[in-house]
């Protein structure tokens, strides 16, 4: 079963940069181009969402996941 997505932008969700040309046609996501600062994915959770990540924001909350995560493991 697929999803029948309802949204998608082709802005980076935390610093708006323009990551490529996405549209939505019948439901379904079509890329028709990347540009060079392109990144991720990222499904909205509970919703038929998708949200994109550019290359720079993708690599700060990776290292911002990863530090918590060890935060969270030396408390322990």
């Amino acid at each position: 079963m697929s999803s029948y997505w309802r949204k998608v932008d082709s802005k980076c969700v935390v610093c708006r940069s323009a990551v490529g040309k996405i549209v939505i046609k019948s439901g379904k996501i079509v890329v028709e181009e990347y540009f060079d600062n392109w990144g991720c994915w990222k499904k909205v959770p509970q919703q038929s969402e998708m949200q994109v990540l550019c290359r720079v924001c993708q690599k700060q909350t990776g290292k911002q996941q990863r530090k918590h995560r060890q935060n969270n493991l030396a408390q322990e």
